[in-house]
């Protein structure tokens, strides 16, 4: 069992070491809200604020929004798409505060 352990935990220093490369086109991810169909009108004020508060919750560093589209829906309805880019992200500046530790148990 201890030989196991001493395997087991070298392998996690180890995987701690190997540098991850950086792909900035596979770092953006979409978040989106439904609306009534508007035509080409842009987002009213109270959807960005739901888009926003889907990336805020996304993303811990804040984020940079790269693309706003708009796309149709079944049923006289809309999607808002946004894309965007969360920043970068360093564990010594990781906020233990805000974290809900819930998900570990």
């Amino acid at each position: 069992m201890g030989r196991f352990a001493c395997v087991a935990v070298l392998a996690l220093v180890m995987a701690g070491c190997v540098p991850i490369a950086h792909e900035p086109q596979r770092d953006e991810f979409g978040v989106s809200a439904p609306r009534a169909d508007a035509g080409t009108a842009p987002p009213a004020a109270a959807e960005m604020a739901r888009l926003e508060r889907k990336a805020a919750q996304s993303c811990v560093h804040g984020y940079t929004q790269t693309r706003l589209d708009t796309e149709p829906a079944e049923a006289g309805r809309q999607i808002i798409d946004m894309k965007l880019r969360c920043g970068k992200y360093n564990r010594p500046d990781f906020d233990y505060s805000r974290t809900d530790w819930s998900n570990l148990l």
